[in-house]
Order: C-alpha cells, then structure tokens, then sequence
C-alpha cells in the first residue's frame, strides 16, 4: 500500500484524522506517512493495549482483558500480582524493545514485526499507537470496573448501532399483545446455539418458561433448533427464530 497510488489519493482527499482500528498496524503505518492525527478504535472494549498505550493509570485490582495465568480468587494478594504480571507482558509488548515485544507477543511476530523488517527506519507501530490522539473503546462505563482513565480514552458502546426504525409484522402486533414487555434473547452471531448440550437448552428453556407475561424472542441462529426440544414443548410466548430485527426491538 505504501508504494501504490493509494497514498496519492489520500492525500488529495487532505484527510484531517484517521479512525484506525485495533489489530491493524498497517493503518497506523499510512496515518503516520499521511501525517495525520489517529483516533484508535479498539472494536474489544477497553482492553489491555488502550489501557497501556493510553497511560492510564494501573489498577491491580481489576484484572486484565485478557492473561495467561489462571484466576485466583481465594487470595486477594495472589490475585493482584497475577494481575500485574499480565498487565506488564503489554507493558514489555509496548516497552519499544523489538526482541522482547518478539518474544512474549504473538501479535506482535505476526503484525508489527514484518512492518518493521520491511520499513526499517519507520517508527515502530507499537510507539505510533502510544502517540494517538485519542481512544475509542467499543464498551459502555456501566460495563466496566470503576477506574480512573486517561482523558484520552473514551468510551463509545454503541457507536455503530443505527437509529431504530418502526417494527413491522408479526413483531409488532406480538410485542404490544405482551402483558409485561418485551425479552430478546441472543447469545451473539459467533455461538452456534444448535451445538448447546441439552442440559443447557433445558435450563435456558425452564427459566424463560415461567416469565408467561412477556414475549421473548430467541434468536438460535440459522439452525432454528436446540437439543431436546420439540416445538409443542415451546411454550406459546417463546418465539425462536433465526433472525430478529434486534436494533429495531430494543431500540
């Protein structure tokens, strides 16, 4: 992309920031030559790397987004150090040290490290991203553990969700014939629900049952079916379906 026209066009656009998105240093490397200023999109949440490049302050007592150690929750002490050595593995991943940021970082040999192979007097990408302007975090305050924060971090949960248009047939007429409101529920697009052992089906499925004043909607994925249920065991105010119009329902 550096050597294609596709910084030519760039720069007659005379772009004014760019919105780089997490896990992609390539776009670091093109804001960086365009010489323009970055807001960091990280899509996870607010997650080790923005918590690190931003410098917002540590906390050992909430645990990182992700570790390698396993939890310890029997020993409060045991639980803050296990917590600051996955904190200072993106604090090396980050520290400007090629070999080390090569050697514990799998993200770092597959993504960073050719770019610098390659560009060998570019700037690192790990200190590209300590230098945005400012940090999008994909999540909402209310899901987070109370931290204090750089004031360049800034939560967007949310973002990217349309504004709610009106319901159409059958949801609407089934939503207002509910007593009490509206459930919707969805496990995400990544989790085949078909594939839930029927333990769980039954569980999910017993819960859901007794709440009769409320239509809910479950959305199973394209396989509208779960292990162990047959249809006339679904109750009537359980609707499961393949597809629900969910910014539309909650919106």
């Amino acid at each position: 992309m550096i050597n294609s026209n596709l910084l030519d066009t760039l720069q007659k656009d005379a772009l004014d920031v760019a919105i780089v998105y997490s896990g992609n240093p390539c776009q670091l490397a093109l804001a960086h030559v365009l010489a323009v200023p970055v807001i960091y999109y990280d899509l996870e949440g607010l997650s080790d790397e923005t918590v690190v490049a931003s410098n917002s302050p540590l906390n050992l007592d909430i645990p990182p987004s992700k570790c390698f150690l396993p939890e310890v929750n029997f020993l409060h002490s045991l639980s803050r150090i296990r917590n600051g050595i996955c904190y200072m593995k993106e604090y090396l991943v980050q520290s400007g040290i090629p070999p080390i940021s090569r050697l514990i970082s799998k993200r770092y040999r597959q993504l960073d490290d050719p770019i610098s192979t390659i560009f060998k007097e570019f700037p690192l990408t790990t200190s590209l991203l300590r230098s945005s302007s400012f940090f999008f975090a994909n999540t909402d305050p209310l899901l987070e553990f109370p931290r204090a924060l750089s004031p360049r971090v800034i939560p967007v949960g949310g973002l990217h969700i349309d504004v709610p248009k009106p319901l159409f047939a059958p949801w609407n007429t089934s939503i207002e014939s509910a007593e009490e409101g509206l459930i919707v529920v969805s496990l995400g697009t990544q989790v085949n629900q078909a594939e839930m052992k029927e333990s769980q089906v039954k569980a999910i499925l017993g819960a859901l049952s007794r709440l009769t004043k409320y239509r809910i909607y479950w959305r199973i994925g394209h396989k509208v079916e779960l292990k162990g249920v047959k249809e006339e065991d679904v109750p009537d105010h359980i609707n499961l379906t393949a597809f629900i119009p969910q910014n539309d329902l909650l919106g």
